[in-house]
């Protein structure tokens, strides 16, 4: 299992579990989980897309890929407007 979704499965089961959202453990995947919590209303649309967006920068990084100070400035200018 790659790093980034380890990551994601963690802090998506944190947010089931905060917002009650129940879950399949064996099933269901970080991104699954996300969009699970879309479905719920627990997350926006936007906040869905941002996760995936670090997600997939972060397994860039993880596999030793460039990523540019764009790419990274990106992410965060996208998360300070969904707070």
């Amino acid at each position: 299992m790659k790093i980034n979704n380890t990551l994601t499965l963690i802090i998506s089961k944190n947010l089931a579990k905060g917002f009650g959202v129940s879950i399949d453990p064996k099933r269901d995947s970080g991104i699954r989980l996300l969009r699970k919590l879309v479905e719920e209303d627990a997350i926006s649309d936007d906040q869905f897309q941002l996760a995936v967006k670090i997600m997939n920068v972060c397994n860039k990084a993880v596999h030793g890929e460039h990523v540019s100070y764009e790419q990274a400035l990106s992410i965060i200018d996208s998360a300070d407007v969904r707070r």
